[in-house]
């Protein structure tokens, strides 16, 4: 800051420079900018980990519509345009979409990186195959399955479908389960 000397010939503050104000306006920038680019990346990440969250809770209907209806309930999953839907077996002996919930499709920004049951192992990168499913059984038991998601930044989250008790987790970052330890690696 400048002094001033006023008409009794003390001084006083007249303000700050050119400079000073130049220097606080390019810090406060600098920091406003870092904060951007943070909230950019988390909100990215928690784009994916809705789309996660949301799928999973579709795949969880899946087994309570099984157990509650007595019937085999699927989950179907599309990598050709991201999309995923619950289908219920008929006495028919086919299985035809589920009116408890509608085909969903994930994000933009969210594509499914692999999808593994046990006829399949899908990626991204193979066209030959683009969906495939996970069978909901009414004594609460499912089939095998592992489902990674992941964004345009990077972000992954790992669902797991448990073969024993039809549950659905949901794991931050790229996850393989260990059948010697029972734990996510």
């Amino acid at each position: 800051m400048r002094k001033r000397k006023n008409i009794s010939g003390h001084s006083s503050a007249a303000g700050f420079t050119f400079l000073e104000l130049a220097v606080v306006l390019a810090i406060l920038v600098s920091i406003s900018g870092l904060t951007v680019i943070w909230l950019g990346n988390f909100l990215a990440a928690r784009t994916v980990y809705s789309d996660a969250m949301t799928l999973s809770s579709t795949a969880r209907l899946a087994g309570e519509l099984a157990g509650a209806r007595g019937i085999n309930v699927r989950f179907y999953m599309d990598l050709s345009n991201n999309s995923y839907w619950l289908a219920e077996y008929t006495e028919a002996g086919v299985y035809v979409p589920s009116t408890a919930v509608k085909q969903q499709v994930l994000t933009e920004k969210t594509g499914i990186k692999e999808f593994n049951t046990p006829r399949s192992a899908l990626t991204a990168q193979d066209s030959s195959v683009s969906s495939d499913f996970v069978t909901f059984y009414p004594d609460g038991s499912a089939e095998p399955a592992r489902l990674v998601l992941e964004d345009n930044k990077g972000n992954i989250y790992t669902i797991y479908f448990s073969h024993t008790t039809g549950s659905v987790k949901v794991f931050p970052g790229d996850y393989t389960y260990s059948a010697s330890s029972g734990i996510a690696q």
